[in-house]
């Protein structure tokens, strides 16, 4: 964090540049990641990302083999506007009856792919299922 970003230094007594970093004590079965792309932020920038997600340096306990530390991408959510406040959403969710994917906008749903979500507007929220690996 810098510029109008940084944080104030109790030890320094000034404002200085930080890097925010965060470690998890377990790992959910559900993952869910929003983004934050609110007011003043930059908020149509793609973001890349994968299918599946290793947070094992992410994790405080890496040595645990009882708690999921790969993670397989299950649903997304799209936002299409200007803003948090002016636009649209639209859901892309993996089945767990077909394996496959569908395309949620308003009522109507229609078949799907990863690669399709992954190429379509600003993802705002992503949502991943725990495997053990």
């Amino acid at each position: 964090m810098s510029g109008q970003n940084q944080i104030y230094c109790y030890n320094c007594g000034s404002m200085s540049d930080s890097i925010n970093r965060n470690k998890l004590i377990a790992s959910p079965n559900i993952l869910i990641l929003n983004l934050n792309r609110g007011k003043g932020l930059q908020f149509n920038i793609k973001i890349e990302f994968e299918e599946y997600l290793d947070i094992k340096n992410f994790l405080y306990f890496k040595d645990s083999d009882d708690i999921p530390n790969f993670y397989e991408i299950i649903g997304i959510i799209i936002h299409f506007g200007p803003s948090s406040n002016d636009g649209h959403f639209i859901a892309f969710c993996k089945s767990f009856v077909d394996e496959k994917w569908y395309k949620y906008n308003d009522s109507i749903v229609s078949p799907s792919s990863f690669n399709e979500a992954k190429n379509t507007g600003v993802p705002y929220v992503f949502f991943y299922s725990g495997l053990m690996k």
